[in-house]
Formats: C-alpha cells, structure tokens, sequence
C-alpha cells in the first residue's frame, strides 16, 4: 500500500503568507457578540459543544429527522507528493455532499449517513478522485439497561500519498473499506458490559504505474474477523474501572504479497484500565496491556509488547479546552518485508471560544514510527492552527494552517510540508 501528494513555488509562496491574513481577518467579521459559555456537558470539548442559536433547523417527517449538507473548501498543498525535494505545490478543491437521518422511538433509534466528495486539482490533474461514504447504525433497547447494537458502513477510499504502506502509482490508488458490526451492551447496577462482532472488508482498485503500466494492488486485499469486549465496574460517580479483550483475524485470500511473504495472522489485545473524572473538569481514560500478532509467515514473527492508550481532557474554564493524547501500540501496514511498526503518538491541542460564534484551535503532534523487521525510523512533527465561525443556522466557516515535517532513517522519506484550508459549509 503507499501514499501520493505532490511546482507553482512563487505563487504558492506568497498564497502561504496571504491566506492566514485573510482567513484571520474573515473570522474577526462575527456579529460582535461577547464569548459566551453554553451550559457545559461533563467531559466535553469546548469543541463539540452545541450552540441551539446555529444549530441546523433541520425537517421532520414524523420520527425522522432529515439533515442534507453540503460544503466546499479549498487547500493549498505545497508538496502534494510529500517528497524531499522538487516540491511540487497546488490547489485543491472539494465539493462535500451528503444526507444525515435520525430517527428516535421508545425502544428504537437509528442513524443515517450518506454521500460524497468530489476533489480536483488545478494543475496536477492526474490526482484528480472522488470519494463516498455509507453509515447506518441502530440501537433497540430490549430492556432497561440491555441493548442491541448494530453498524453497517462502506466507503470509497482515495489512499493519501503520505500513508506509510502507500502504493507508489502515478494516479490515485482507490479502495473500499466495508464492515459490519453487532453487539450486546448491558448495564446492571454498578456492573456494565459489552461484546460486538465486526467483520471488515477491503478490497483495492489496479492503479496506474510507471510507462502506464497496471499495478496489481490484488496482494493488499483482506478480510478481517474481530471481537472486541470489556466488563467494568462503576466504583465511583463517573469512575469507572475495566478489563477489555479485543481478538482479530486477518485473512489475505492471495497467499502472498510482492514480497513473497504470507501476510495473514491472527492476535489480540488484552488491556485493564480506568475511565476518570476529577470533578467534571479533568476527565479521561487510561489503558495499559499486551498485544500481540502472530503472522502466517515464520519470517514476519510474532509483534509482541505492551501497549498504552491515554486520552486526557481538561476544561480549565468554560470556555477553554485542553487534549492531551499519548499512545504507544502496534500498527499494522504491510511495507516491503516489514508488517509494520510500533507506534508512539504524544498530541496536545486547545480549543478555545472567543465568541460565541468563533472558536480558535491549536494542536502539536509527535509521532514515531520503529518499523519491525526494518531498520526503518521515522520521527514526524505537526503542528496546527485554526479557527471555526458559525455563521448562521448550520453555516460553519473552517480555516487551518498546518506545519508537517518528516525525518526518518533506514529506508524512509524525509518530506516538509505546509497546508492553508477554508471551508464553507451548510447543514439545512
């Protein structure tokens, strides 16, 4: 699998500069009004927090609720291809559509998502794709505290260029990610339980390759088997302590892949932690466990080590959010003889609401990638700024800069890049 970004340096330079002025200025043209702290929910982000004033109105069909979108945006990329040098920078349009759908009886809710993106490239019109999504997902309550739960989802998928198992093709390498999912959760008293089943299909589309020759992406075909379930115990107010297995199955119907090596395996996840709250105003989660994934291939082996999940937020006042995010686990992404890597993910973002219509965001990220059975290192930095201004009823102005770099060793590509994006976009 691998990735594709990829000059226009003089213009993209001066757009580079201009185009936060401008973004920063647009978002100064609210309504005037004073911040404004909604009634805070417990253990949300500033972020997702609702504002009833530009909520989407929405329409009613007796339990239904229907609410189209649509959106478009533009990002300006100066190196579309992530690569070390010759940089090639340009324009991205994407037009966002969809349809979202709820409906709620007694015992019975359902939601719907559905539609699409359709990206184009001013220059580099070889990247040219489109993009779609399908979500439904329910939930039937058979008694108090006992409810099944449901999740049917597919999606038309343009792999990015800086995916780390991304197919070097001159065009977009497009795949469809399909899964299914059922489950039981139940709670009882201080007692709470989960078990879903989820079966996921993925399947490539051939990509274009040097000379325009066929890429047979048929090797990174797969299904996959999962179960993922969790017993825990409320010990007190929002504290609630855990134990969770989750259990997978990869099967690759072609033996092997470019490499000559079989790709199946099977592992698990076995990890014990705690959902915390101090308050109201700190809250997380915290797991730490092993894992482990033994490959069909006596070459690959068996990744194995502990793995940590921590998810931190912290809402100093009501207006202010603060995340904080440290991972550490494997990661599978077949690249070459390696299967992939373990992962450390260390993110910190705020959010923050200047008015009640304008929030500003921010965020750094660090990520290291030791690849197993490679010599491979890489070490990536981000960084982010933006804003978010609701305009009307469902009308939301988005704006970001982000900084990227990637320096690695062992086989990597070191890459530097940066992004401007707005965008506009309407819920009815």
């Amino acid at each position: 699998m691998a990735s594709t970004r990829a000059g226009i340096h003089d213009r993209g330079n001066g757009l580079r500069l201009l185009l936060p002025v401008v973004i920063g200025l647009l978002m100064q043209f609210g309504l005037g009004q004073y911040a404004w702290a909604q009634q805070p929910v417990r253990g949300q982000n500033v972020l997702e927090r609702e504002h009833p004033d530009y909520a989407p109105i929405g329409a009613r069909l007796g339990a239904f609720t229907f609410d189209p979108y649509i959106g478009g945006s533009l990002l300006f990329d100066d190196n579309v291809f992530f690569t070390p040098s010759h940089r090639t920078a340009d324009m991205i349009s994407r037009v966002t559509f969809g349809l979202r759908t709820r409906a709620d009886a007694r015992d019975l809710s359902l939601r719907l998502d559905t539609g699409g993106d359709i990206v184009r490239y001013l220059e580099t019109t070889s990247q040219n794709y489109e993009e779609a999504h399908f979500s439904l997902d329910g939930r039937y309550d058979v008694d108090p505290g006992l409810a099944l739960i449901g999740q049917v989802e597919a999606f038309r998928i343009a792999q990015p260029r800086d995916a780390v198992d991304a197919v070097n093709s001159l065009t977009p390498t497009i795949y469809y990610d399909t899964h299914a999912s059922v489950g039981v959760v139940k709670n009882s008293g201080r007692f709470n339980a989960s078990a879903t089943a989820i079966y996921q299909r993925i399947q490539y589309e051939d990509s274009e390759g040097i000379n325009h020759t066929t890429i047979d992406n048929g090797p990174l075909d797969r299904n996959q088997y999962i179960f993922d379930g969790l017993v825990g115990y409320n010990y007190a107010g929002y504290n609630n302590a855990f134990i969770r297995f989750q259990g997978n199955i990869r099967d690759y119907p072609i033996s092997v892949n470019a490499a000559g090596l079989r790709d199946s395996s099977k592992g698990f996840a076995l990890t014990v932690g705690a959902d915390f709250d101090f308050g109201g105003v700190i809250t997380g989660r915290l797991a730490v466990g092993y894992e482990q994934q033994a490959y069909d291939d006596p070459s690959i082996g068996t990744p194995r080590g502990p793995l940590v999940n921590l998810d931190v937020l912290w809402n100093p006042t009501q207006l202010t959010s603060i995340t904080g995010t440290v991972n550490y686990d494997f990661e599978e992404a077949i690249k070459d003889a390696s299967p992939g890597y373990w992962r450390t993910y260390v993110s910190a973002g705020i959010t923050h609401e200047l008015q009640r219509n304008v929030l500003l965001l921010g965020r750094l990220d660090y990520l290291n990638r030791r690849f197993v059975t490679s010599p491979e290192v890489d070490n990536q930095f981000a960084a982010m700024i933006g804003g978010r201004y609701l305009i009307d009823n469902g009308l939301t102005l988005d704006s970001r800069y982000q900084f990227r770099i990637q320096r690695t060793t062992g086989g990597g590509s070191d890459y530097l890049v940066n992004t401007v994006f707005i965008q506009l976009r309407k819920t009815f």
